[in-house]
């Protein structure tokens, strides 16, 4: 593969222009709760749900996203989030 600039210009021409921390990380995303589209064991939640069934939080800059651990299932898919 031959490759035009070298690694020190591309350090050069990307660059960060958002930064999403701190305790505002979900304001910037959408919480999804349509039906999973691979038809997969899962329901999406909102962000209230995701919050108090506590598959999302954010604290001290750091963030946690993930899928309901502990409930037992049934024929409904496990809740998680999809932003």
């Amino acid at each position: 593969i031959f490759c035009r600039f070298s690694t020190s210009e591309a350090i050069f021409r990307y660059a960060r222009n958002e930064a999403f921390v701190g305790d505002d990380f979900f304001e910037h995303f959408t919480f999804n709760t349509l039906p999973d589209p691979t038809h997969g064991k899962v329901e999406y939640v909102d962000e209230a749900t995701a919050r108090t069934e506590g598959l999302v939080r954010e604290a001290d800059g750091k963030v946690y996203i993930g899928a309901d651990l502990k409930s037992k299932t049934g024929g409904r898919g496990r809740k998680s989030v999809r932003i």
